[in-house]
């Protein structure tokens, strides 16, 4: 389905099923692979609650991309939802909760962040990236994550799946435009959403995302439920799909 600039595969449930769930289940992708990291979860949770997997436009700035996803929710007539935003997308899921907190039911961030210093001061500067050749970038950025030793099956995973994402369904300019939309994110303020509508996974053993980078987020959401999985990385819908799909079912079937 193409709605505006979004490129979306989409099931609608009837009125009543929304009203009887709470709510879209409304997933958002990081810089790789685009929505289809979460094809696992999706799949478990899609019997249950209804679910819209998004994958993102080539978008550079961070109003506008969070502007156009609760516009495109209340074009499909949906008011309110269950965010859950990964890497990237769990940045992004706090924007909309800054900018249009009324669309926002709850709020589940999987190794997000708040704000990018630590990620940005190891890359060349975002001129030089934007005049990079897109292939060029993708191999720089996935070359070191596929070329780690897989000791487990999630590591064994998440290297299949990027492979078969990345530069084929996720374009490789979708892929620098997620990656200079990262590197241009504005630190964020604290959305005005309540402590117990906020659930934050990570792992302490993710490889992508700098220690504090991860305890800025913990600290920030220290009264919010927490879970570390053990195993998870950087893309827990990925490398622990079952484990993932569980505390999402078990969040977002609240009734808050």
């Amino acid at each position: 389905m193409q709605a505006g600039r979004v490129v979306v595969p989409l099931t609608i449930a009837s009125h009543d099923v929304q009203q009887r769930l709470g709510g879209f289940f409304a997933p958002v992708h990081g810089i790789q692979g685009g929505g289809d990291v979460f094809f696992e979860a999706a799949l478990v949770l899609s019997d249950r609650i209804p679910v819209i997997t998004l994958s993102a436009p080539d978008i550079e700035d961070v109003t506008e991309i969070s502007s156009d996803l609760v516009d495109f929710l209340r074009a499909i007539g949906v008011a309110r939802a269950k965010f859950v935003g990964s890497s990237l997308g769990g940045y992004l899921v706090q924007s909309v909760a800054l900018r249009s907190p009324e669309t926002v039911d709850q709020l589940v961030i999987a190794n997000g962040f708040i704000e990018v210093s630590a990620f940005v001061e190891k890359l060349p500067p975002a001129a030089t990236v934007a005049k990079t050749d897109a292939a060029q970038l993708v191999e720089q950025s996935l070359q070191p994550l596929l070329a780690m030793p897989a000791f487990d099956e999630g590591q064994v995973r998440l290297k299949s799946v990027l492979e078969a994402l990345v530069g084929v369904v996720q374009t490789l300019e979708n892929f620098k435009s997620r990656l200079l939309l990262a590197m241009g994110a504005p630190q964020l303020a604290v959305p005005s959403i309540p402590p117990e509508r906020v659930m934050i996974i990570d792992d302490d053993h993710d490889p992508m995302l700098p220690p504090e980078m991860r305890e800025a987020v913990r600290k920030r959401f220290r009264r919010s439920e927490q879970h570390a999985i053990d195993g998870g990385g950087h893309l827990p819908a990925i490398q622990r799909p079952a484990h993932f799909a569980d505390l999402l079912w078990r969040r977002l079937a609240r009734d808050d």
